[in-house]
Protein backbone atom coordinates (compact mmCIF):
# COMPACT_ATOMS: atom_id res chain seq x y z
CA UNK A 1 0.00 0.00 0.00
CA UNK A 2 2.79 2.39 0.90
CA UNK A 3 4.55 1.78 -2.41
CA UNK A 4 1.36 2.41 -4.40
CA UNK A 5 0.63 5.58 -2.42
CA UNK A 6 4.14 6.92 -2.94
CA UNK A 7 4.10 6.14 -6.68
CA UNK A 8 0.71 7.82 -7.12
CA UNK A 9 1.85 10.83 -5.08
CA UNK A 10 5.05 11.07 -7.14
CA UNK A 11 3.23 10.85 -10.49
CA UNK A 12 0.59 13.34 -9.33
CA UNK A 13 3.18 15.85 -8.18
CA UNK A 14 4.90 15.65 -11.58
CA UNK A 15 1.71 15.79 -13.63
CA UNK A 16 1.12 18.82 -15.81
CA UNK A 17 -2.59 18.02 -16.13
CA UNK A 18 -5.52 19.62 -14.40
CA UNK A 19 -8.27 18.09 -12.37
CA UNK A 20 -11.89 18.71 -11.62
CA UNK A 21 -13.08 20.01 -8.28
CA UNK A 22 -14.73 16.64 -7.64
CA UNK A 23 -11.33 14.91 -7.82
CA UNK A 24 -9.98 16.81 -4.82
CA UNK A 25 -10.98 14.25 -2.18
CA UNK A 26 -9.32 11.36 -4.02
CA UNK A 27 -6.13 13.33 -4.60
CA UNK A 28 -6.02 14.49 -0.98
CA UNK A 29 -6.21 10.86 0.17
CA UNK A 30 -2.97 10.25 -1.76
CA UNK A 31 -1.45 13.47 -0.36
CA UNK A 32 -1.42 15.09 -3.81
CA UNK A 33 -2.15 18.79 -4.14
CA UNK A 34 -4.82 19.20 -6.82
CA UNK A 35 -4.05 21.44 -9.78
CA UNK A 36 -7.24 23.18 -10.88
CA UNK A 37 -7.74 24.87 -14.19
CA UNK A 38 -9.83 27.92 -14.77
CA UNK A 39 -12.89 27.38 -16.90
CA UNK A 40 -13.48 30.31 -19.22
CA UNK A 41 -17.12 29.63 -19.86
CA UNK A 42 -19.49 26.76 -19.28
CA UNK A 43 -21.95 26.36 -22.11
CA UNK A 44 -25.02 24.20 -21.82
CA UNK A 45 -25.58 21.97 -24.84
CA UNK A 46 -29.04 20.53 -25.36
CA UNK A 47 -29.87 17.92 -27.97
CA UNK A 48 -32.54 19.14 -30.36
CA UNK A 49 -34.75 16.58 -32.08
CA UNK A 50 -35.04 16.39 -35.85
CA UNK A 51 -38.20 17.21 -37.73
CA UNK A 52 -40.84 14.47 -37.72
CA UNK A 53 -40.04 11.63 -40.22
CA UNK A 54 -36.32 12.43 -40.02
CA UNK A 55 -33.58 10.46 -38.23
CA UNK A 56 -30.79 12.38 -36.52
CA UNK A 57 -27.26 11.00 -36.32
CA UNK A 58 -24.79 12.49 -33.86
CA UNK A 59 -21.24 11.47 -34.77
CA UNK A 60 -17.78 11.98 -33.36
CA UNK A 61 -14.23 10.98 -34.16
CA UNK A 62 -11.23 10.59 -31.91
CA UNK A 63 -7.51 9.81 -32.09
CA UNK A 64 -5.26 8.42 -29.39
CA UNK A 65 -1.63 7.57 -30.17
CA UNK A 66 -2.35 7.73 -33.94
CA UNK A 67 -5.13 5.13 -33.55
CA UNK A 68 -8.35 6.69 -34.78
CA UNK A 69 -11.93 5.68 -34.19
CA UNK A 70 -15.41 7.06 -34.65
CA UNK A 71 -18.92 6.46 -33.47
CA UNK A 72 -22.44 7.68 -33.71
CA UNK A 73 -25.97 7.30 -32.44
CA UNK A 74 -29.32 7.57 -34.21
CA UNK A 75 -32.52 8.96 -32.71
CA UNK A 76 -35.92 9.90 -34.09
CA UNK A 77 -38.00 13.05 -33.52
CA UNK A 78 -39.10 11.76 -30.10
CA UNK A 79 -35.51 11.14 -29.02
CA UNK A 80 -36.00 7.37 -29.23
CA UNK A 81 -32.71 5.53 -29.63
CA UNK A 82 -32.71 3.73 -33.00
CA UNK A 83 -29.16 2.39 -33.10
CA UNK A 84 -25.51 3.21 -32.98
CA UNK A 85 -22.07 2.25 -34.20
CA UNK A 86 -18.42 2.40 -33.20
CA UNK A 87 -15.55 1.80 -35.60
CA UNK A 88 -11.83 1.39 -35.09
CA UNK A 89 -10.25 3.01 -38.13
CA UNK A 90 -6.56 2.51 -37.46
CA UNK A 91 -3.91 5.06 -38.38
CA UNK A 92 -5.29 8.51 -39.02
CA UNK A 93 -5.80 12.03 -37.79
CA UNK A 94 -8.78 13.70 -36.13
CA UNK A 95 -10.16 15.13 -39.39
CA UNK A 96 -10.12 11.68 -41.00
CA UNK A 97 -11.81 10.19 -37.92
CA UNK A 98 -14.54 12.86 -38.05
CA UNK A 99 -15.10 12.21 -41.78
CA UNK A 100 -15.18 8.47 -41.15
CA UNK A 101 -17.88 9.03 -38.52
CA UNK A 102 -20.03 10.89 -41.04
CA UNK A 103 -19.48 8.24 -43.72
CA UNK A 104 -20.25 5.36 -41.34
CA UNK A 105 -23.43 7.16 -40.29
CA UNK A 106 -24.51 7.56 -43.92
CA UNK A 107 -23.84 3.87 -44.62
CA UNK A 108 -25.63 2.76 -41.45
CA UNK A 109 -28.65 4.92 -42.27
CA UNK A 110 -28.81 3.61 -45.84
CA UNK A 111 -28.66 0.02 -44.58
CA UNK A 112 -31.78 0.78 -42.47
CA UNK A 113 -33.53 2.67 -45.29
CA UNK A 114 -33.37 5.97 -43.39
CA UNK A 115 -33.06 8.40 -46.27
CA UNK A 116 -34.15 11.49 -44.37
CA UNK A 117 -30.94 11.75 -42.38
CA UNK A 118 -29.92 14.76 -40.32
CA UNK A 119 -26.17 14.54 -39.65
CA UNK A 120 -24.64 16.40 -36.73
CA UNK A 121 -20.94 16.65 -35.92
CA UNK A 122 -18.80 18.81 -33.66
CA UNK A 123 -16.27 19.20 -36.49
CA UNK A 124 -17.06 22.24 -38.61
CA UNK A 125 -14.28 21.27 -41.03
CA UNK A 126 -15.80 17.83 -41.62
CA UNK A 127 -19.19 19.44 -42.23
CA UNK A 128 -17.56 21.74 -44.82
CA UNK A 129 -16.71 18.62 -46.82
CA UNK A 130 -20.33 18.54 -47.99
CA UNK A 131 -19.73 21.85 -49.74
CA UNK A 132 -16.10 21.38 -50.78
CA UNK A 133 -15.04 17.81 -51.54
CA UNK A 134 -11.50 18.98 -52.33
CA UNK A 135 -10.71 19.15 -48.62
CA UNK A 136 -11.27 15.39 -48.30
CA UNK A 137 -7.97 13.49 -48.21
CA UNK A 138 -7.37 11.50 -51.40
CA UNK A 139 -7.54 8.05 -49.73
CA UNK A 140 -11.08 8.84 -48.50
CA UNK A 141 -12.52 10.50 -51.61
CA UNK A 142 -13.83 7.34 -53.27
CA UNK A 143 -15.67 6.25 -50.13
CA UNK A 144 -16.99 9.80 -49.64
CA UNK A 145 -18.29 9.88 -53.22
CA UNK A 146 -19.98 6.49 -52.73
CA UNK A 147 -21.64 7.71 -49.51
CA UNK A 148 -22.94 10.79 -51.28
CA UNK A 149 -24.63 8.50 -53.81
CA UNK A 150 -26.54 6.53 -51.16
CA UNK A 151 -30.26 7.04 -51.22
CA UNK A 152 -33.48 5.85 -52.79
Amino acid sequence: MAKISSLVAFSGANSKGNCLATDGAVLNSFLISPSYRRVKEIMSVIWKPPTITWVKANTDGSVLNLNSSCGGIFRDFRGTYLGGFACNIGDGNVFEAELAGLMCAMEYAASHNWYRLWLESDSSTAVQAFHNHYIIPLPLRNKWHNCMQLGP
